[in-house]
């Protein structure tokens, strides 16, 4: 009544392990003992049978959701290898599964990513931390396409880590935009650095954000000592609120257009603390909602001397002739000048210069190209 209940349950185990798909049962009866023996192994029998089931079921679930997508998915074990890839890898690799199980799937990395790959699943597995790289692809057309590949940790209760499980996303189209992007920018940086004006950006907290070298000479700072500072170290104290203002307003102003132009004559602060006159262009463009101000600049200090040294040269030319003038008027009351021709400015008055002290000597007489006829208005007495 012990023994061979005993050696049915024995069999019905070795049966169960070799093959668990098969469903059995042991008798439930003999002895108390026995029957509760029985019992608790027929339950722990369709317990197993019932979480296999549930299991196959998810697998078919994952196994029909991995390859409903666009996506390779994958698995592998704590040692990197594949386990598993969806019918998505096969078809865009072109190779059965079998091919790209354990480190198969290498082969199609781009030999320049081959390395890097390796030591970014390397140092994931050490940190038993989320995955996640790019790399280049050979797909089944011999093209290689770029690809995000991410992946999460399996870990057992223990913390022993047992493998990932991730996907891959084709993200070329993302690359190509990325290095056109970067391609322009670097045109365009290399524009702004080679341009004989000074060009600042500033975002909307008024950081600097762009600093060219022609700026780096007109104000004396070098560019990492401004990037990122604000823009009032460029602007003498006295008129930083006014500039506030007048941004917030300009502001306000372009915020219906995507860009707004102005130019004025504004004051700026250089390093060793000098103040200068600047010519200066400012736009606004909004990037993501934010402002972006951009200004082109120039120092028009030498302008301004050669300006003002030309309006005091004027100044003392017009002195001059109104002061020559006169001197012939008080020599002449009665005389005028009725020509001028075949001369410059600049031969009038090396003449007007040439003998103030006795101007009556050189009236009606040749001096380089110029003839100056003076009469007299009122004909002397006697003259018909």
């Amino acid at each position: 009544q012990v023994t061979e209940p005993l050696a049915n349950m024995e069999k019905a185990s070795r049966s169960f392990m070799h093959d668990d798909t098969q469903s059995v049962r042991v008798d439930e009866s003999g002895a108390q003992e026995i029957v509760q023996l029985a019992r608790s192994f027929n339950t722990m029998i369709a317990n197993t049978q019932q979480a296999q089931i549930l299991l196959q079921t998810s697998e078919a679930y994952f196994r029909s959701l991995a390859n409903a997508g666009r996506m390779l998915v994958w698995a592998c074990d704590e040692d990197g290898h594949f386990t598993y890839v969806n019918e998505v890898w096969c078809r865009f690799s072109g190779k059965p599964a079998q091919a790209l199980l354990g480190n198969g799937w290498m082969a199609d990395i781009q030999p320049d990513d081959l390395n890097p790959t390796r030591r970014s699943y390397a140092q994931a597995c050490e940190l038993k931390g989320p995955l996640s790289l790019e790399f280049r692809l050979r797909g089944a057309d011999g093209a290689y396409r770029w690809q995000l590949c991410e992946g999460s940790p399996r870990v057992s209760d223990e913390g022993r880590l047992l493998g990932y499980i991730g996907h891959c996303l084709d993200i070329t189209d993302r690359k190509q935009d990325q290095m056109a992007l970067l391609d322009s920018e670097r045109r365009l940086s290399g524009t702004i650095e080679a341009a004989m004006d000074a060009i600042i950006t500033v975002n909307a907290q008024h950081r600097i954000t762009v600093f060219n070298a022609a700026a780096a000479q007109m104000f004396g700072y070098r560019r990492e000592e401004v990037l990122g500072q604000s823009l009032d170290m460029l602007i003498p104290g006295r008129l930083r609120s006014g500039h506030v203002r007048h941004m917030a307003h300009f502001a306000d102003a372009g915020g219906a257009s995507r860009e707004k132009n102005t130019q004025a004559v504004v004051s700026g602060l250089r390093r060793d603390g000098q103040e200068f006159p600047i010519e200066s262009s400012i736009s606004m463009l909004t990037l993501n909602g934010e402002p972006q101000f951009t200004a082109i600049m120039r120092d028009i200090t030498e302008r301004l001397r050669a300006q003002a040294e030309i309006s005091q040269l004027n100044a003392t030319l017009e002195d001059r002739v109104a002061r020559r003038t006169e001197a012939l008027q008080a020599l002449f009351p009665n005389a005028r000048i009725v020509e001028f021709y075949g001369a410059s400015e600049t031969s009038f008055m090396a003449w007007m210069d040439a003998d103030a002290a006795a101007p009556a000597q050189a009236v009606g007489k040749p001096f380089s190209n110029v003839d100056i006829a003076i009469r007299d208005p009122q004909p002397p007495l006697g003259v018909g």
